[in-house]
């Protein structure tokens, strides 16, 4: 677990919560990071330039984990002891069958090239998503249970990845 003085919620002046507003998350970022900016610091000591330099890289590593509703989750999980790095393997067999799905639907359509079919499995894949988001915002800012929350980040996780590969092959 981390203190509250490396939490990237403080860093920001966030309550710990999966909604948040994301405009005062921009617009705090861009003070923080003109504050810490290296070239701010251009004519100091070695030391100063350096803490600069480590701060702008903790600002926007926190950044970028609170923008993605992904990321942010997950942080929230493991600030609450969930280790994602040495969980117990995903083993919800309805999702695994989802997965073969989805993934053998995906191949179908490249196969196919078939970029009506692609435009629709991309607007089922974000319904998806957006129905996880929703139980994220009850497990973790309602309910507190991280461990229902874990399985729907890996669950979202899969989602993302399929997610990006469907709007990669939409780029060719």
């Amino acid at each position: 677990m981390l203190d509250d003085k490396n939490n990237y919620f403080s860093l920001f002046n966030l309550k710990v919560a999966f909604i948040l507003d994301e405009d005062y998350l921009d617009k705090t970022w861009r003070d923080l990071s003109n504050l810490a900016h290296p070239d701010r610091y251009v004519g100091f000591s070695k030391v100063d330039q350096s803490a600069s330099v480590r701060l702008m890289s903790f600002i926007n590593e926190a950044y970028y984990n609170l923008r993605n509703p992904i990321k942010r989750a997950r942080y929230i999980c493991e600030l609450n002891g969930i280790d994602f790095d040495n969980a117990d393997s995903f083993n919800d067999s309805n999702f695994l069958l989802e997965q073969m799905e989805l993934r053998d639907l995906l191949t179908n359509i490249i196969e196919q090239r078939n970029i009506e079919a692609l435009d629709i499995f991309i607007k089922e894949l974000q319904n998806k998503k957006n129905i996880r988001f929703e139980l994220l915002s009850v497990f973790l800012d309602k309910s507190s249970d991280y461990r229902k929350a874990s399985i729907v980040i890996k669950e979202l996780m899969f989602l993302d990845k399929i997610m990006k590969e469907a709007l990669d092959y939409k780029q060719l």
